[in-house]
């Protein structure tokens, strides 16, 4: 979560999921932000953060078989960055699509070996 002052300004979430496109267990991402510090970059900053803090998890947790965080794009404001396949600073790759068109990303925690 970010606070600005005393006031919840961004927050992030996590759910494992089994992705049946790459046939893993993911934690996937979801992330609101007050429209009023949307600008700020602080879901960047929180991704960022998030994926640390569950990769380090995954690797402290190996029985979970966590290959990696993702995220279903559904921002307006993220769609000038979609034509980009890796996004540099989340690391989050273009995987594929969803049947409505948004589109699933991904970030592979570089320790994670398929079954």
């Amino acid at each position: 979560m970010a606070y600005r002052d005393d006031r919840l300004v961004a927050v992030t979430t996590l759910v494992v999921a089994r992705i049946e496109q790459v046939r893993v267990r993911i934690a996937m991402l979801r992330s609101a932000t007050d429209p009023e510090h949307r600008r700020a970059h602080l879901a960047n900053a929180l991704t960022i953060l998030t994926r640390e803090v569950i990769e380090d998890w995954a690797t402290d947790h190996p029985e979970e078989r966590i290959g990696g965080m993702g995220a279903v794009i559904e921002s307006e404001y993220l769609r000038s960055w979609t034509k980009k396949a890796v996004w540099p600073t989340t690391k989050l790759n273009l995987i594929g699509h969803m049947p409505d068109g948004r589109q699933l990303r991904l970030y592979w925690f570089p320790d994670f070996t398929f079954d």
